[in-house]
């Protein structure tokens, strides 16, 4: 998940919403987020993170600019999908029917 979320925003919502979509989605999350003063004078707000699927932090950075990695374990990731199999309940529309 690419992003530049603004310094103002980042600190409000970053880490809530990455944590949100790995727990929801049941995936690890990798978030690369731009950091720094930019050439409008506007200020993104860094914090890359790796989030499992049980919305723990696995790894992150806050304002370096610098490679995050994490081991994924891929069993524990099957085990949460088993355990909550809430994705097979999504149900999609589409032009107005259900498929």
């Amino acid at each position: 998940l690419p992003a530049a979320f603004t310094a103002e925003t980042g600190r409000a919502h970053w880490s809530a919403l990455l944590k949100t979509r790995a727990v929801e989605n049941m995936v690890y999350l990798l978030a690369a987020a731009q950091t720094g003063i930019h050439a409008d004078a506007r200020e993104t707000y860094g914090h890359s993170m790796i989030v499992d699927p049980w919305g723990q932090v696995s790894a992150g950075l806050e304002r370096e600019v610098a490679t995050v990695s994490a081991p994924v374990d891929a069993a524990m990731q099957t085990r949460v999908r088993q355990n909550f199999p809430c994705l097979s309940h999504r149900v999609f529309y589409v032009k107005g029917e259900k498929s």
